[in-house]
């Protein structure tokens, strides 16, 4: 066991893994850490678990920033992972988030957009989540996200690229192994940037269901995933709903490729 690259577990100075580096600030111990690779399982907070929850974003306050969230999960609904920060509720009561050209070129050479996360303070082992949005399919490049992440790197997501603005896909990972054959397309049949839709996470022990507008478009099966030595390969670790927003047009070539390139600005 090792968080990150450090090669080790944590120590008691520096307890808490979370992202791959050990810190004892709260907010590793209070968001996503890691109980495997922190110094002790204690180290962490105890996670929220998941309640039957709905917001319309209309109380602006429920939001904070990673920086300044004390693990009051409460207090506020939702965080904004990253500084700067490009999510806000805008004037019409709406979660809007934006992604900025950045002034610093990145390995490839190329200048890219910085953009946004904004995760569920509590998490869900298993449960249905629903979102009402619209992508950020304005431009090639331009990856719009909504899925479940557990710190251990189990995933499950509705991704759309703006290349394909009237598609989204659908995939799911276990503890953080980068499998991309488990990815399908499906057609919305209407600019995805333009209008409303209804995306539905629908998540048991045994399969997950992805639907569009209330209909189910894809099913995956538990059973499916059976290694060799009798393992399951299928997400099953207490996970926290995310809203992303992030340029895949102007990084790594074959992200470029799948998400369209180049971003227009």
């Amino acid at each position: 066991a090792n968080c990150g690259e450090l090669g080790r577990k944590c120590d008691k100075f520096s307890p808490c893994c979370s992202g791959g580096y050990c810190d004892s600030k709260l907010r590793f111990c209070a968001v996503n850490c890691d109980p495997e690779n922190s110094y002790s399982a204690k180290s962490c907070f105890p996670r929220p678990g998941c309640v039957n929850f709905e917001t319309n974003f209309g109380d602006a306050k429920k939001m904070t920033t990673l920086e300044n969230y004390d693990g009051n999960y409460q207090k506020y609904e939702l965080y904004s992972d990253f500084q700067p920060n490009n999510a806000h509720i805008n004037g019409n009561g709406e979660l809007q988030l934006d992604m900025k050209l950045g002034t610093q070129k990145n390995k490839e050479g190329n200048y890219e957009g910085f953009g946004a996360t904004v995760t569920w303070t509590r998490f869900m082992q298993y449960g249905r989540a629903t979102v009402e949005m619209k992508s950020a399919s304005l431009s090639p490049g331009v990856v719009s996200s909504f899925i479940t992440k557990s710190p251990e790197g189990d995933e499950i997501d509705f991704e759309w690229v703006g290349k394909d603005p009237e598609e989204v896909q659908s995939n799911f990972y276990y503890n953080n192994e980068l499998d991309y054959t488990k990815g399908a397309h499906h057609q919305v049949g209407a600019d995805t940037s333009k209008t409303y839709n209804r995306y539905t996470i629908q998540w048991s022990p045994d399969e997950i269901a992805w639907l569009i507008n209330d209909k189910v478009v894809r099913t995956a099966k538990r059973a499916d995933t059976k290694q060799a030595d009798g393992s399951y390969k299928f997400p099953n670790k207490m996970s926290r709903i995310q809203l992303s927003i992030w340029d895949g047009g102007m990084g790594a070539e074959g992200t470029a490729k799948w998400a369209g390139t180049p971003t227009r600005w």
